[in-house]
């Protein structure tokens, strides 16, 4: 058996690439249609409250965390709730981000395994250890990017 080319190696390089690509769109349009069907809901019956970055003990030693309540007022139960926390640096320009899932009904679910209820509040808190990137200025945004009703 012969070894490819350099030519036959950079064709399968480019088109693996190109297959991962349309992946990426195909999941990302998937995702952005999977939004706009929940967005109404997510605008009009979800709120967060008191988002906040706070020093909390781990373990005996002191880390920053992420804290608030996640209000459902709307008339829907939610198995699955997605809070996306976005890291500012010193100009208050977003540097990196990480989501959250302060509801998540599942067969493993490690944070109680409750849904949220019409008018039910979630409060929530997480350790920010290693998922805030160099150059966070403890500054933050927050806002429920996705939501999964219950059955």
């Amino acid at each position: 058996v012969e070894d490819p080319d350099a030519k036959t190696i950079a064709d399968y390089r480019a088109k693996r690439a190109a297959n991962r690509e349309a992946e990426k769109a195909k999941q990302r349009a998937a995702q952005e249609q999977r939004r706009e069907k929940f967005l109404p809901y997510i605008q009009q019956g979800m709120k967060l409250e008191r988002v906040r970055v706070a020093r909390v003990e781990k373990f005996g030693r002191q880390v920053e965390g992420v804290f608030g309540t996640v209000v459902n007022r709307g008339d829907k139960t939610l198995n699955e709730v997605t809070v996306r926390v976005y890291f500012l640096d010193s100009r208050r320009i977003r540097i990196g981000e990480k989501d959250y899932h302060p509801v998540l009904v599942s067969n493993h679910a490690l944070n109680g395994n409750a849904p949220l209820r019409p008018s039910y509040r979630k409060d929530f808190g997480y350790s920010l250890d290693r998922d805030a990137p160099t150059g966070w200025s403890r500054k933050i945004e927050a806002e429920i990017v996705d939501i999964e009703f219950a059955e």
